[in-house]
C-alpha cells in the first residue's frame, strides 16, 4: 500500500480534530507496500502554551501491537476521515496492551 503525500494546504493541526478520532486506527506506513494499524490511545492537552500561539500544545499516543518496534522518527500515517499526514513519532514506555508512541505538537 502506498500512502498519497500530505496535503501542502492541510488545515492547522488541533487538538480537537483528534480526540474525536480517539480508539480509531491511523496505518503507518513502514515500507514501500507494508503499513501497520495504530491506535489513537489518546489525545492530550499540554500545559504552557507560549503567547501568541497558533494553536494549543497537544500529544497523541499511538497504540500498537507489542512486537511492533519502530525507531524514533517521522512516519506517514493514514486515516479514513483524516486523510495522510506525517508525523514525528517517538517510541515511549510499552504497557500491557501493547508498544507506544507519541507525537507532541507545540
Amino acid at each position: 500500500m502506498i500512502f498519497e503525500s500530505p496535503s501542502l494546504t492541510s488545515p492547522l493541526l488541533e487538538h480537537g480534530t483528534f480526540a474525536a478520532q480517539a480508539g480509531t486506527a491511523f496505518h503507518v506506513q513502514v515500507a514501500p507496500e507494508k503499513s501497520i494499524a495504530l491506535t489513537l490511545a489518546s489525545a492530550k492537552l499540554l500545559s504552557m502554551q507560549a503567547p501568541g500561539a497558533a494553536r494549543a500544545p497537544f500529544s497523541l499516543i499511538f497504540r500498537g501491537p507489542s512486537s511492533l518496534y519502530l525507531p524514533q522518527g517521522i512516519y506517514r500515517l493514514k486515516h479514513d476521515s483524516l486523510g495522510v499526514q506525517e508525523f514525528f513519532l517517538v517510541p515511549i514506555a510499552p504497557d500491557s496492551q501493547g508498544s507506544n508512541f507519541e507525537a507532541v505538537f507545540n
